[in-house]
């Protein structure tokens, strides 16, 4: 009696070869995607520790002293949204739209997490330059974020 490996490989070898080309799958960056998440208008003071709000929509939420300690928030959009006092620490921050966002008083945000956000703009200044070796003057912003180009309306 043949094993269970032996059975699914020869499977796959009766398998008919494809008959048109695979085309190059579409990427993040590419195409635009549902957001997975999208907050209330009022979402102050809440846990969101360790959560995967990877594709959230945070735009014009409040978020005051609300938890993001090892979040995950890639390609969120935070634009608009009140972060004042929240706690990002840990937060993966990978293409995640920071755009008129206030970032007052927020802890545990580091240089590092804004090396791979797509840092447009923010409410205060003063915020950012208080994170320890981050220098707006020489933040670059990451190639990715070409995403944010249509929802911003930049050209």
């Amino acid at each position: 009696m043949p094993d269970l490996l032996e059975t699914f490989l020869s499977g796959l070898l009766l398998m008919p070869a494809p008959s048109a080309s695979v085309e190059k799958p579409v990427t993040l960056a590419t195409q635009a995607k549902a957001p997975a998440y999208r907050a209330e208008s009022n979402v102050r003071q809440r846990n969101f520790e360790g959560a995967n709000l990877s594709l959230a929509n945070f735009s014009g939420s409040n978020a005051t002293n609300s938890n993001f300690r090892y979040a995950k928030l890639d390609y969120a959009n935070l634009s608009l949204a009140q972060l004042k006092d929240a706690d990002l620490t840990g937060a993966s921050l990978n293409y995640a739209l920071i755009h008129l966002t206030d970032l007052r008083g927020v802890k545990g945000l580091t240089k590092e997490q804004l090396a791979h956000a797509c840092l447009m703009s923010t409410q205060d200044q003063d915020s950012l330059e208080a994170i320890e070796g981050f220098s707006l003057q020489q933040y670059q912003l990451p190639e990715g974020c070409q995403i944010w180009e249509q929802t911003l309306n930049v050209s």
